[in-house]
């Protein structure tokens, strides 16, 4: 060991901390490098560098690549390469990866630019244990007139990103394992409705009156038309928002379908292709329930035939529901029944407008839906 005296030509290694001083204490001589005062500019400016910054640097230079480092860098190594490292050839002393870095070594050192990588994996051996370790790193040149690249060495300028990566790493697997729980819910939730509104249909099947039929069904509908969102979850794997277009039209087919017996009346549907959030979902399915139930009990008495039309579309920050049928127009025996208060509830609870009105042949209901943020 050797302790280099300060001159005008080692001025550049004072400083650096304990790889400020291992590199003026070691005998350069004896490697390929050869004494301090003989090194070439280019050198001597970014071992400067290195040793004045608290950034992770790693400099390979020469025919072997010696190794010099800094004391941030010396702090994701292991005893096996600190201080061990410096002044070594750099496939002495990276051969474990030298399959990773040896061909972006070979880039640079051939004129060829510098390389990027952005959290890879690099792994190193650290207190006797290989280590998965990240890194987000450079490799650029450093430049060499005499040399027949114009490059004499490398440049590494590094952070490592384990801890990061790893973060991320299992934050994902967080997220991921509550998404299948949060599915099992919703199934759950979807299996348990559709069972409600079988036990409704069931029930109302069974009743004495037609009356009581009536709010039977009705009740059952109410209940497919929340299960059909949960159904759309389940199937898309999308908790926070839902595709209007495909729900409306599963609802309707769903409507349609529970009211065959009014084989007469054809239910049609448009719907605009976009997103919105599951509890605006929820309430738009129960209030097209309602409209188009409502449309089916009381715009088409004594088996008339007839037309009623869903239409959803979207007007700069609002949506529209329409709801119109070609019937008889609304009586006084629809207004002021469950079906109208529960449709004047949601419609409070989505903070929307309603606007209905009998116009020719038929009733015609208009909604106008905020959407907010």
């Amino acid at each position: 060991m050797q302790d280099i005296k300060t001159s005008k030509a080692t001025a550049f290694l004072t400083g650096g901390g304990e790889m400020g001083a291992a590199i003026r204490s070691k005998d350069w001589a004896k490697t390929s490098l050869g004494p301090p005062d003989t090194w070439p500019t280019e050198l001597r400016i970014v071992v400067r560098l290195m040793l004045t910054t608290n950034h992770p640097i790693f400099v390979f230079w020469g025919p072997e690549l010696t190794c010099l480092y800094n004391d941030a860098y010396s702090q994701s190594l292991g005893p096996e390469l600190h201080p061990g490292a410096l002044g070594k050839p750099a496939r002495e002393v990276w051969d474990e990866i030298w399959d990773i870095i040896g061909p972006q070594i070979k880039i640079v050192m051939s004129g060829k630019g510098a390389t990027w990588h952005k959290d890879h994996l690099v792994p190193i051996t650290r207190k006797g244990a290989r280590d998965e370790v990240f890194w987000t790193y450079s490799y650029s040149p450093i430049d060499d007139p005499s040399s027949a690249s114009g490059v004499g060495g490398v440049l590494v300028i590094c952070s490592e990103t384990t801890e990061k990566v790893l973060t991320a790493r299992e934050l994902q697997q967080e997220l991921e394992a509550r998404e299948v729980l949060l599915q099992e819910v919703n199934h759950r939730i979807k299996n348990s409705l559709q069972l409600v509104s079988t036990l409704l249909r069931l029930e109302g099947r069974a009743a004495q009156t037609d009356e009581t039929r009536s709010s039977l069904s009705r009740a059952s509908a109410r209940v497919n038309a929340i299960s059909s969102v949960h159904e759309l979850i389940y199937r898309t794997g999308g908790f926070a928002t839902i595709r209007i277009k495909d729900y409306v039209g599963e609802l309707c087919e769903a409507i349609s379908d529970s009211l065959a017996g009014q084989s007469g009346v054809t239910l049609t549907y448009e719907s605009v292709e976009m997103e919105v959030s599951t509890d605006l979902a929820i309430s738009m399915a129960l209030l097209i329930n309602e409209l188009v139930t409502n449309a089916f009990k009381h715009a088409f008495p004594n088996g008339r035939m007839g037309v009623i039309e869903v239409k959803v579309s979207a007007e700069n920050d609002h949506l529209t529901v329409c709801v119109a049928d070609n019937g008889v127009g609304k009586s006084a025996e629809a207004s002021g029944n469950l079906g109208s208060r529960i449709i004047d509830g949601l419609v409070g609870q989505v903070s929307a407008t309603i606007s209905e009105g009998n116009e020719g042949e038929g009733h015609r209901v208009h909604l106008r839906i905020p959407l907010k943020g």
